[in-house]
């Protein structure tokens, strides 16, 4: 998913809330919660004391994880699995909230990963949230005026994606709509062509959306972000020049029709989260438009974003982060700069309900363990640290070497299933993928199901001939497909793609053999492999894959 000012993926998000008693409080009151105080080597599925040596010498408990009122801390990283061993990150998940994720990256997880992340959730209690389009862009051409159309096929979409993890056990508990708006009236960012639809009709569409959201997910809170820089406020000009001097158009009249479109659909907004990196808020960044904003205080117009904010009962987030290090490191930097960013704009006044520290650059490179030096958990543990308790962190000695990222040279060429999934993920028209009796069960539940092998497969083209797949079909499917990427080129098509006869019916395993070497573009480097079961839905067994 895309979220900064300059398009780029966000890599990680921490989120750190401490939320103004101007909002409502929670169900569960102060005096019915347990204290409890461990040591640094208890279960880190409760609140843990820092060890000696560390940045404070004393810290009061935790005494209740999302609770309103007090300081809350939220994290967000690409792969659930870098977070189901709480022994790598023990004391921020003895303390954060909760823990958001990107939909798309979601959708990328394998399902016992996801049962497992799902369980680690349960297990501490730790809260959800999801990061989405909100309206999805490639939906636009779809979109019917007096309809709910646009916001619906959204909504269905990507709630959608959400059903292993609901399966799993765990509800979303917040849902962040990445610049929504700006998706349906500028589909894919493109500002050369006319707008799609206006304000009123994309706010319409994105209320329809939030009431499908709510029907699945009843108790669902909902974040509208906004790239602030990229907009006009209140008549003052954007950051750069997109549609006009007034970036993607003036935020402030944008703001108030989502609210009006919202409230008129019968629900509303939890906050509203601000995308405003360091080198935006002290206008030290690069502008297109430089002489026409050289007279702006960028701090100061985001601070009236947040009294805006709060003054229609909402709650406002704020992202932490920095542009330079965080492209080009070193990460010690990187680390000084969103500290920074925090204290600066707290010295000018500001006091965000939600604090995000986020990065989608390249650094850190690491989320976890939170005792690698300046890794996410790193940053998030020193800011749960001051914000929570008030030790602010040390920036006077910063290790400013440079890391650089380890190529993975590792590979896999078979998978039995036994016990697992194996790192495959189902994409498509697949109710459920599971290890049953070491073989890999896939319940097809319409005409277009497949899976998709481990990311970065690394492997040598040359080095193998055939593939062979082990296969029960239960199906009337009567062929099954084979595509394959490579690191020159990261298109499934049906360029690099392979048929294969399958028996059809409810006999027993058959074997499968591709002749690798019949496809001229099998060459290089192989990333990725994408099995197509068949074309039709009913249940299919794969008891091995292998290259040979």
């Amino acid at each position: 998913m895309k979220k900064s000012v300059n398009g780029k993926a966000i890599h990680f998000i921490v989120v750190v809330a401490a939320l103004s008693v101007a909002c409502s409080c929670s169900s569960q009151s102060v005096d019915d919660i347990t204290v409890q105080q461990l040591s640094p080597q208890s279960s880190a599925e409760k609140s843990i004391l820092p060890s000696q040596g560390s940045m404070e010498p004393t810290m009061q408990p935790v005494r209740q994880r999302d609770l309103e009122g007090t300081p809350r801390v939220w994290m967000n990283v690409y792969h659930p699995a870098d977070l189901v061993d709480t022994g790598k990150w023990e004391y921020v998940s003895a303390n954060v909230d909760t823990v958001s994720l990107f939909i798309d990256y979601l959708n990328q997880t394998d399902s016992d990963t996801i049962r497992e992340f799902a369980s680690m959730l349960n297990r501490t209690g730790i809260k959800l949230g999801v990061e989405c389009a909100g309206i999805c862009d490639w939906y636009t051409d779809k979109y019917v005026a007096g309809t709910d159309s646009l916001g619906r096929l959204s909504a269905q979409l990507e709630i959608d994606r959400l059903k292993r993890l609901k399966k799993a056990g765990k509800n979303v508990d917040y849902v962040i709509f990445d610049h929504p708006l700006t998706r349906a009236i500028y589909p894919n960012e493109d500002y050369s062509l006319p707008a799609r639809m206006t304000y009123a009709q994309a706010a319409e569409q994105l209320a329809y959306a939030m009431t499908y959201w709510k029907k699945e997910y009843p108790d669902i809170r909902f974040i509208y972000c906004v790239n602030f820089p990229n907009h006009g406020w209140k008549g003052s000009l954007a950051y750069y020049k997109l549609v006009d001097k007034y970036g993607r158009g003036d935020f402030y009249e944008e703001f108030q029709v989502v609210l009006s479109a919202a409230e008129k659909a019968g629900v509303k907004f939890y906050g509203l989260l601000a995308d405003n990196p360091y080198e935006y808020a002290t206008g030290k960044r690069y502008s297109s438009q430089e002489e026409l904003i050289a007279n702006i205080n960028w701090m100061a117009r985001l601070l009236d974003l947040e009294r805006e904010v709060k003054s229609k009962g909402l709650v406002f987030a704020l992202f932490f982060n920095s542009e330079t290090p965080g492209t080009k490191g070193p990460e010690g930097v990187y680390y000084r700069q969103t500290i920074s960013y925090i204290n600066d704009y707290t010295k000018n006044g500001g006091k965000p309900d939600i604090n995000f520290i986020e990065s989608w650059y390249k650094y850190p490179l690491e989320s976890v363990p939170e005792s690698e030096k300046y890794s996410m958990t790193y940053i998030v543990k020193d800011v749960i640290k001051q914000i929570k308790f008030g030790q602010k962190a040390d920036l006077s000695s910063i290790d400013l070497s440079s890391k650089h990222p380890v190529a993975n040279t590792a590979y896999v060429d078979n998978w039995q299933f036994e016990g697992g999934v194996d790192g495959w993920i189902d994409q498509s028209d697949i109710e459920e993928m599971r290890s049953v009796n070491g073989a890999l069960y896939i319940n097809c539940s319409g005409n277009d199901p497949y899976i998709l092998s481990p990311e970065r497969l690394n492997i040598d083209a040359k080095s193998y001939k055939t593939l062979h797949i082990r296969i029960k079909n239960m199906t009337r499917s009567t062929s099954l497909r084979v595509f394959f990427i490579t690191n020159a080129d990261s298109n499934m098509d049906e360029r690099k793609s392979y048929v294969a006869p399958l028996t059809s019916g409810a006999g027993g395993y058959t074997d499968v053999y591709i002749d690798l070497a019949s496809n001229s573009l099998w060459k290089g480097t192989i990333t990725r492999l994408r099995i197509d079961p068949g074309d039709q839905p009913g249940e299919v067994y794969i008891d091995s894959i292998s290259l040979e």
